[in-house]
């Protein structure tokens, strides 16, 4: 989650008008919201935990989604995020990022902010590119 806030830090005044929406709940949310008003990040929405129902709405009005974990086995939220025809971002520490990323978005090394930022910018400028990168993530997880 550090990573990602740390990315969004870089990117805030480059790209204005960026929102970044955080979704569940755990043990580091009160560093992550300290951490959030102590770098003066604007444009974070924590929306905290939600029902398992309200999921495709969040990921539908999504871009890009990004698991910055440092340690995961598997991530089916990233099989989520697919079925909802999101491009996705990893961290090499996501276990199913070498079955499910193929062309679909990318991949990052856990605790490389500024390769987190440019995977970010990549996926989020290129508007047509975006486009293809879904359809292929729809693909993939259809398989």
């Amino acid at each position: 989650m550090f990573d990602l806030l740390n990315a969004f830090a870089l990117l805030q005044n480059r790209e204005p008008n960026a929102v970044l929406l955080l979704v569940g709940d755990g043990p580091q949310k009160q560093a992550v919201l300290a951490m959030i008003e102590k770098e003066r990040l604007t444009n974070v929405v924590w929306v905290g935990y939600q029902p398992y129902s309200q999921l495709p709405i969040l990921y539908g009005i999504s871009d890009v989604f990004i698991h910055p974990a440092h340690q995961e086995c598997w991530g089916v939220s990233v099989n989520e995020a697919m079925a909802c025809g999101l491009p996705i971002i990893l961290s090499d520490m996501v276990g199913s990022g070498a079955d499910l990323l193929d062309g679909n978005g990318m991949a990052y090394k856990a605790g490389n902010v500024a390769e987190l930022a440019a995977c970010i910018i990549s996926l989020t400028q290129n508007h047509a590119g975006r486009k293809l990168i879904s359809q292929r993530s729809l693909e993939i997880i259809e398989k």
